[in-house]
């Protein structure tokens, strides 16, 4: 029997992240997603090539030419990117185990 969690990853497809949004391949080739306990397909996943990596490359490019302007975040120390590193792996860390809890108490039942 399935848990919420596993219904909630079955299906799942994986696409690039191109500029801002999901985009598939421009082949319009996939591969499969496989469980590796059970050897089950739980989604697909986009095959990127050298257009996909051409086209990434290209997007971050002008990001980076237009985040220059006023917007732009000014540069950070190294103390404050410490900081900042640290509260995301603490974050991650609480959100890992909360997944864990999550799906360990609701196989459980």
């Amino acid at each position: 029997m399935a848990t919420a969690l596993e219904k909630k990853i079955k299906g799942m497809d994986c696409l690039h992240w191109v500029n801002g949004k999901y985009v598939p391949s421009k082949s319009g080739k996939m591969f499969y997603n496989i469980n590796p306990a059970i050897e089950e397909v739980i989604g697909t996943v986009a095959w990127g090539g050298a257009e996909e990596v051409n086209e990434a490359v290209t997007a971050a490019k002008k990001a980076l030419k237009r985040g220059m302007g006023e917007n732009c975040r000014k540069p950070t120390s190294v103390t404050a990117r410490r900081s900042l590193t640290i509260r995301w792996k603490k974050r991650m860390f609480t959100l890992i185990c909360r997944t864990i809890y999550f799906a360990t108490s609701n196989s459980a039942s």
